[in-house]
Order: C-alpha cells, then sequence, then structure tokens
C-alpha cells in the first residue's frame, strides 16, 4: 500500500516491484486506514471462520466441503481458498496457547484504533464494528480450542490418551 504524490508513487515503483502488488490509496495517511480495514476483514474472517468450523465439525460435515461452498455462493476468502487451506491457517495462528494469545492481542489492538478511528468520523455508531470488536474482546481458552479442533488437532481429551 503507497499514499501520496501518484508521480512518487510511480518514481517508488521500481523499488517495490518485488512485492505482490502495489496499491494507491490516496493521501498520505490513508494507507493506514486501509491496512485496519483489511485487518478487521481479516479478523472477523478468521473469528467466524475457526466458529463455524468448529460447529461443522460437531454437524459431521467435511471441512473441506465447507470451505468449498464460499468459493461459489458468498464469495472466495483467504481461508476458503482451496481444501485444507482454513485449517492449515488455523493450525499456524494456534500451535500453542502463547502464540494464540500473542495474535488475539494483535487483532484487538487493530479493532482498537479501528474503532478510534471511525469515532473520528462523527458518521454515527458503526454497530457492526463494535459487535467485532466485543467479539474479539470474548475469544479465549473455549475460541482457541474449537480453533485447535477445526485445525485438526487432537482435541483435550485426545491428547490426555
Amino acid at each position: 500500500m503507497g499514499a501520496g504524490d501518484h508521480d512518487d508513487i510511480a518514481d517508488a515503483s521500481p523499488a517495490l516491484a518485488d512485492l505482490d502488488a502495489i496499491y494507491e490509496c490516496g493521501e498520505i495517511g490513508t494507507e493506514q486506514a486501509l491496512k485496519l480495514i483489511n485487518n478487521i476483514i481479516c479478523a472477523a474472517n478468521f473469528a467466524i471462520t475457526g466458529e463455524t468450523l468448529r460447529l461443522a465439525l460437531e454437524c459431521r460435515l467435511d471441512v473441506d466441503s465447507v470451505t468449498a461452498v464460499p468459493d461459489v455462493s458468498t464469495r472466495r476468502n483467504f481461508m476458503s481458498d482451496g481444501p485444507g487451506t482454513a485449517q492449515s491457517h488455523l493450525r499456524q495462528w494456534t500451535p500453542n496457547r502463547k502464540a494464540f494469545d500473542s495474535y488475539l492481542s494483535i487483532l484487538r489492538k487493530d479493532f482498537g484504533l479501528a474503532a478510534a478511528m471511525a469515532t473520528s468520523t462523527n458518521s454515527g455508531p458503526y454497530v457492526g464494528l463494535a459487535g467485532l470488536s466485543a467479539l474479539m474482546s470474548s475469544l479465549g481458552s473455549e475460541t482457541y480450542e474449537h480453533w485447535r479442533i477445526a485445525a485438526g488437532a487432537p482435541s483435550p481429551e485426545e491428547s490426555l490418551e
């Protein structure tokens, strides 16, 4: 993401050529807003995917089948981009409780920054953002266990065997 004068971004493009893509955001400072907005979408997607995959397992559904449905209906996202992708992401973010807590602290920080940004717009309440912020605040031990199970990790009962 780049913000500022278009010509300056064009001049910097050769140095940025190894990046996957360059997104011009407008005036300086707007790239921070775009990053926060993207992180909120990512966090909401991650939280909901982890919970729903756990629910899918409880309903005896095949996780790869469940993640394939968004590709043809509600839209593809990084959590549904092919068989095993959601489980792989969940495994990466829950290798242990310390890593999970660290990840959540980053998400909560981003939600706090996004809430402050939304408040500064004076455009009324952001009910969805407030709800997702409350959701992020409530994630803890049960979420960690749900995500680990959805990722294919052994359940706590299986770990004891």
